[in-house]
């Protein structure tokens, strides 16, 4: 015979069932979604019954937009232990890393880790309070450098420019990278995504909140919800995250360097006042001739030792120039230059060589002076014309000849034992009240800036950084404060010269700043990149200078990004 139960126990047993509603004595299973082929097959559990038919439940679905753009994968891994006798109040999203991540709803980043301090042990992580009084959390962001897995990303490889915190963001932005940082570095690339009502929180008294959705006492002291029912929701309805917004970054290029001064070129209006030739395999004679084109309007075209190419020879007669400059000796630009420009209808031809860059620097910077319209001399700029390391003068000498472009004011060169003669000898000539030192102390040494303000009877001023790319930013802010105000700037390569030779001076015409940056790997150089992410609210576009070769494809739509992030 079967125990009998007590009286009293049966009682309250028919009490509550009476007191349940008909919703919650036969649970309505939560449909499953159709999978896109980017969603993980992994079948959501059996989800739990709401014993009180109260809809805001923990597996409730809310109204969001996915939070990770492209290939993804991920299934209901709620409440998965883990260590410390913790358990996973999370969904965790696989994907590459560095794909984009986005704000699922609009609201305030209320959290952004890492900013004003070390990253955490849980890695960058943003949470964000949105209009409707839940909050989001991002975490793991990305801390490497790209294709690597060294740690050195910093919070430009975690969040999209202009994410920090007090920030507002709107539903589907782009708000950082898929990552692996702070105790995720043993796992892959994911987005550890979190989705709270702080109402749920626990109370300052230390007592936990009752959610009375939740069917047992362990579920009820949840504090988050199951993030996996309305992802998976969002994925069905296809409330996918946008492309991150870009701003237009051309790209001004052709299939050498010679054709690439010559698309350069093309960006002149016909009838310009002149046309300046420079040998193709050497820096110095385009740089020094750089203030020139800028006084001028006119573009540079490289050049081969024996000839013009077609494209060359077509470009100087569509330019209906009458006016032209060979800047080179002969074993540089042959004759047979001369006997081709003409024939282009140049009528007007001059050819200024010397032996070394600094007599070659110090006779260009007296042919911008001869000229009547050349503005009032205030400045010279003294950039490193040699060097033993053939890598090692060109770069700051390609920012120093931008900035002479711009400003019209002479650019000189030094070497890196002392002030040449000629050099000193104009400058005593000029008497320049400022000398801009274009470099740090390893390539133009405090005595060699001393000897150059003394000769001048004036003073000096160096405009450098730590490498050659914050020294291309240096004197990108030096443009800006002395007026560059363009809603535009040129990027080149800071790893070979040939194709930046032609961009100052045509940057300069645009009042546009022309930036060194790393064209290999997006966020090689770091020092352009901020630059740029601190001025892209005055910057509308770009344009890259060379073809991918020298910018990658991915770099010039990094920079397209930062651009657009204002």
């Amino acid at each position: 015979m079967s125990p009998r139960l007590p009286v009293w126990l049966l009682v309250v047993a028919s009490v509550l069932v009476l007191a349940l509603p008909a919703a919650a004595q036969t649970p309505t299973p939560t449909p499953t979604p159709t999978p896109s082929e980017s969603v993980s097959p992994t079948p959501s559990p059996t989800p739990r019954p709401c014993v009180r038919g109260i809809p805001d439940g923990y597996e409730q679905v809310v109204d969001l937009t996915f939070p990770v753009r492209g290939t993804v994968r991920f299934s209901d891994d709620y409440d998965q232990p883990r260590s410390n006798g913790r358990t996973h109040q999370a969904t965790d999203v696989m994907a590459d890393k560095l794909q984009t991540v986005h704000a699922v709803m609009s609201g305030e980043v209320v959290v952004a880790t890492g900013v004003d301090g070390p990253m955490p042990s849980y890695g960058y992580y943003l949470k964000i309070r949105h209009d409707n009084g839940l909050e989001t959390a991002y975490v793991h962001l990305n801390n490497d450098s790209p294709g690597t897995d060294d740690g050195l990303g910093g919070t430009r490889w975690a969040y999209a420019p202009g994410i920090r915190r007090g920030v507002r963001v709107e539903r589907g932005q782009w708000i950082g990278y898929v990552g692996d940082s702070g105790n995720a570095e043993t796992t892959p690339p994911h987005l550890h995504f979190e989705l709270s009502n702080p109402a749920w929180e626990p109370p300052s008294d230390g007592s936990r909140p009752w959610d009375p959705c939740l069917d047992d006492d362990k579920y009820k002291t949840k504090t988050r919800y199951n993030p996996y029912p309305s992802l998976v929701a969002a994925r069905t309805r296809n409330d996918l995250p946008p492309p991150p917004p870009t701003a237009a970054v051309d790209r001004v290029a052709g299939a050498n360097r010679v054709l690439t001064s010559v698309a350069i070129a093309g960006r002149f209006d016909a009838g310009a006042r002149a046309v300046i030739i420079v040998p193709q395999d050497s820096h110095a004679e385009a740089l020094a001739a750089a203030p020139l084109a800028g006084l001028l309007d006119s573009p540079i075209i490289l050049s081969a030792p024996d000839a013009l190419t077609a494209e060359a020879v077509a470009e100087v007669q569509r330019l209906g120039t009458r006016n032209a400059y060979l800047v080179g000796r002969t074993s540089q630009l042959s004759a047979a230059i001369e006997t081709q420009l003409r024939e282009a209808g140049v009528q007007q031809l001059a050819r200024i060589d010397e032996p070394d860059a600094y007599a070659l620097s110090a006779r260009l910077a007296r042919e911008v002076r001869s000229y009547a319209e050349a503005p009032t001399l205030e400045r010279v700029v003294l950039a490193l014309g040699e060097h033993a390391d053939p890598t090692r003068a060109w770069p700051d000498a390609l920012s120093a000849g931008t900035l002479a472009a711009l400003t019209k004011a002479p650019v000189l060169f030094t070497s890196s034992t002392e002030l040449p003669e000629a050099v000193r000898a104009l400058l005593a000539e000029l008497r320049p009240p400022l000398i801009q030192v274009v470099g740090g102390a390893g390539a133009i040494s405090d005595d060699i800036a001393r000897a150059a303000a003394a000769a001048a009877s004036g003073r000096w001023q160096r405009i450098s950084g730590p490498n050659r790319f914050a020294t291309s930013v240096a004197v990108a802010s030096e443009a800006v404060r002395l007026g560059l105000s363009a809603p535009r700037v040129w990027l080149a390569t800071g790893h070979a010269f040939p194709d930046a030779l032609a961009a100052g001076p045509a940057a300069a015409r645009e009042g546009a700043a022309l930036v060194l940056i790393d064209g290999k790997t997006p966020g090689g150089a770091p020092e352009p990149e901020t630059w740029l992410a601190n001025r892209a609210a005055d910057l509308n576009d770009g344009i890259v200078v060379g073809g991918q070769a020298a910018i990658t494809e991915d770099v010039r739509a990094r920079l397209a990004q930062i651009l657009a992030a204002r």
